[in-house]
């Protein structure tokens, strides 16, 4: 059987946010071959993120409350 090239992979965002779950790309009974990227755009002058009156983040996130 022949096996299949890993497509590459590349998430643009200003945010991303995994509060109550998982991030996963491939794992270990299931590798991912590939590359995979995430790129984070934002300007230095763009608005924050206030998660709460005590979480405040910048302008470019990538948080995550679980596995990644």
């Amino acid at each position: 059987m022949m096996q299949k090239s890993p497509k590459n992979l590349t998430l643009n965002t200003n945010l991303l946010y995994v509060r109550a779950g998982e991030l996963i790309i491939g794992n270990q009974t299931h590798p991912y071959n590939g590359e995979a990227k995430i790129v984070l755009y934002g300007e230095p002058n763009d608005e924050t993120l206030a998660y709460s009156m005590t979480v405040e983040t910048g302008n470019k996130v990538l948080a995550i409350v679980g596995k990644v």
